[in-house]
């Protein structure tokens, strides 16, 4: 978007990081708000029907993580390794950062000075693959992986169809076209899923009318839908829990 506004891209990213985190001190002061004022917030007959029943499903794999069990223990008993991705993604970057910055250099460098029968063959095998890092950030492939796990491969292809066709093709053959109207199609789009929600909401939902097709039924079939993961169900053991017998 901001390419499309013409935005400088340092103007683009201070923008987004004074915007992180006023949302941040707001959101935080909101949550505040609501569980020192909110009478009986969370309790299934709270009066405003503050019950929490959504979010304690949304948050409920974090509240074990970082409440029940605790940081100490995934990090240092369950998943010890983990603690180390911390540093392994500052060096992903800084290493990325380096051989995209000084990668160039580096190959005038050998260009000048090896002979042509050495240097085609590095060029071929390093440095071709090095100016691949111009299109590769490595926070949006981790990013994608971790987006990506619970999903299957159709989640990812229809999308990646669609990023092809707008953002290599029409960016390059047809430009003028793709600097107008692009971004504009792309906001319609997301303006469009807003809209059409409302409009459900009232058409259909808000005093319910049972739609039963193909369109609304396909969720609940195959994996998505819950089909097959009764094999995934281990019995529960003896000691009546999962977990380490002993804590550290």
């Amino acid at each position: 978007m901001g390419l499309y506004a013409k935005i400088p891209p340092r103007a683009m990213y201070r923008g987004q990081l004074i915007s992180a985190i006023i949302t941040s001190l707001i959101a935080y002061g909101c949550v505040d708000f609501v569980d020192t004022d909110i009478k009986n917030i969370c309790d299934p007959d709270q009066a405003a029907d503050f019950n929490c029943a959504n979010g304690s499903e949304v948050f409920f794999s974090s509240s074990v993580v970082w409440g029940a069990i605790g940081p100490s223990r995934i990090f240092g008993q369950f998943y010890p390794f983990m603690k180390y991705m911390f540093l392994l993604g500052f060096l992903l970057a800084l290493g990325w950062w380096s051989i995209k910055r000084y990668g160039p250099l580096m190959r005038k460098a050998a260009q000048a000075k090896l002979p042509s029968a050495i240097f085609k063959p590095l060029d071929l095998i390093i440095f071709t693959p090095i100016s691949w890092l111009r299109d590769v950030h490595p926070s949006l492939v981790i990013n994608g992986f971790l987006n990506y796990a619970p999903l299957n491969l159709t989640y990812y292809t229809s999308a990646l169809y669609v990023s092809f066709g707008f953002m290599y093709y029409l960016r390059r053959h047809k430009t003028a076209w793709w600097e107008k109207y692009n971004y504009v199609l792309a906001a319609a789009l997301s303006a469009g899923v807003a809209l059409s929600g409302i409009i459900i909401f009232f058409a259909v939902q808000y005093h319910p009318i049972g739609v039963s097709w193909w369109g609304t039924n396909v969720v609940a079939q195959g994996v998505d839908g819950g089909v097959g993961r009764q094999a995934l169900i281990t019995a529960l053991p003896e000691k009546g829990y999962f977990g380490p017998d002993t804590w550290k």
